[in-house]
């Protein structure tokens, strides 16, 4: 009897030991950062796994623009209403209303100093940072670093991204987000540069070169120059827009020619003859000298969101001959007196005007800001332009589909 106590004593011990060697091997086994990946138990067809390594930690959230609303018709401002992860649906849209927009807690793996997290997300462009211990700081993901520019001068985006696929069987009637995915067999590359801005002083450029960019080619390069929002900075159009991929696919679909995408830090702003004088007098000539990209109005188009929508705007009303487009988005400088201006000329370039269903760049109620009282006085001098509104709120899901409008659709056409 007692050899038989033994035995199973024994028996329990070795099962114990076993199953806390399983446990510490998974936890090894861990990789840290985020892995997306099909998963037929996943509501939407593909998780997300997070996994953070820290030792002192005595709690971890993953926090990221995991927010999505119901589609509508509201002007301005999001719904009541926001659906985390766990209560997404098809038909759900992406319109986060602050970066950090969703806090999921982490859960520590027993016997290791790995947290973890793992949500089912529909297709998109994410971004996303760790909190530990409710710091106020947010940390990017060490195993997956933020886009950090190169140049002296340079930016950062200060958010670790993700991207996941599209499953069109779970995901029936939500957006397909595959335009914004990585194109590996024909990525163009990401430069970075500084260049002496109209001040005296060295600045940064982020460039996008198409794939096969080739310096000699007889034909000269068309370029896209793109401003970012307030407190932005030049590299968020490829970290937070993946402009860089929409570009890839575009090209490579022949949607679009092959185009050099030049995002800048406009911070020049309320100036008027800055703006003009900075963009006009020493970023395009610096991307003239050391680019092979065209020299005519009709080589170069101008865009831009919230802030930098009223950038793009002033200097359409001032120098509408230099540029063959211009995408005024999100905002815009609505406070002007269109009269006074050179109507001709305003008429010159293509005008494309954007925003999302519930962004306030759009609204009426900002007379200085809004898109739609711009629109309202360009109609009334019959100064031609086109107008779109997608799915999406005043961010970076927004922004993207309303650039791959313009390209596919007006860019050098």
């Amino acid at each position: 009897m007692k050899s038989s106590w033994k035995n199973l004593l024994l028996l329990a011990l070795a099962l114990i030991m076993a199953l806390s060697s399983v446990a510490f091997a998974e936890g090894e086994a861990l990789t840290p950062g985020v892995t997306v990946y099909a998963d037929e138990n996943s509501i939407t067809g593909y998780s997300a796994t997070f996994v953070y390594e820290d030792a002192e930690a005595e709690s971890v959230d993953v926090v990221g623009t995991f927010a999505f609303y119901e589609a509508g018709e509201k002007i301005g401002s999001l719904p009541e209403t926001r659906y985390t992860p766990d209560g997404w649906k098809p038909g759900l849209i992406m319109a986060n209303d602050s970066d950090y927009a969703v806090a999921q807690p982490m859960t520590k793996v027993d016997g290791t100093d790995y947290w973890t997290a793992t949500l089912a997300l529909p297709s998109g462009h994410y971004f996303y940072t760790y909190n530990v211990d409710g710091s106020e700081e947010y940390i990017t993901d060490p195993a997956n670093p933020d886009l950090t520019s190169t140049a002296e001068t340079g930016g950062r985006s200060g958010f670790s991204v993700l991207d996941v696929p599209y499953d069109a069987e779970k995901q029936f009637g939500s957006i397909d987000y595959t335009f914004m995915m990585p194109l590996p067999e024909a990525a163009g590359t990401l430069a970075f540069a500084d260049y002496t801005d109209i001040n005296g002083d060295l600045a940064p450029l982020a460039i996008y070169l198409p794939y096969g960019y080739d310096a000699e080619r007889e034909e000269p390069y068309k370029v896209l120059y793109l401003c970012h929002g307030g407190g932005g900075n030049e590299v968020e159009w490829f970290a937070k827009g993946n402009i860089h991929y929409v570009f890839d696919r575009l090209i490579a679909e022949g949607k679009v020619e092959p185009t050099i995408v030049v995002a800048f830090k406009n911070n020049y702003h309320p100036d008027a003859e800055l703006m003009n004088g900075n963009l006009l007098d020493y970023i395009i000539p610096y991307m003239e000298e050391n680019y092979n990209v065209g020299a005519e109005p009709a080589d170069r188009a101008l865009a831009g969101l919230s802030m930098g929508g009223m950038y793009t705007s002033t200097v359409y009303y001032d120098n509408a001959d230099q540029f063959s487009l211009f995408g005024i988005l999100s905002g815009c400088n609505a406070d002007v007196d269109l009269t006074a201006l050179d109507l001709d000329k305003l008429t010159t370039p293509t005008l494309v005007l954007g925003g999302g269903c519930y962004d306030f760049g759009i609204s009426m109620n900002r007379a200085d800001f809004s898109l739609h009282n711009l629109t309202v006085k360009l109609a009334a001098l019959e100064i031609p332009f086109d107008y779109y509104e997608v799915d999406g709120g005043h961010n970076w899901t927004t922004w993207p589909p309303l650039i791959r409008i313009i390209a596919e659709n007006y860019l050098w056409k």
